[in-house]
């Protein structure tokens, strides 16, 4: 019989179903992370816009720059909402 425990979401992929993007309410306070390196999407996008490229973003955090262009979409998505 599914209780209560059953019924919550563990893990969302909000940006297109897509496995880079991640909200998990265990990780990083349930804010939107890139899935396997745990940094926060807007984190990424920020870092875009100091750094002044995707590329300079993606060493600067170690993860890879299809994971910042998602990160950046995602975000700009949100503002778009």
């Amino acid at each position: 019989v599914a209780g209560p425990a059953h019924d919550v979401v563990a893990r969302w992929r909000p940006f297109h179903g897509k496995p880079s993007i991640v909200i998990d309410p265990v990780r990083s306070f349930g804010q939107p992370i890139a899935s396997s390196y745990g940094v926060p999407t807007v984190v990424l996008a920020e870092a875009v816009k100091a750094e002044g490229s995707m590329e300079r973003a993606a060493r600067l955090y170690e993860v890879p720059v299809g994971v910042v262009r998602d990160a950046v979409l995602f975000e700009e998505s949100l503002q778009a909402a």
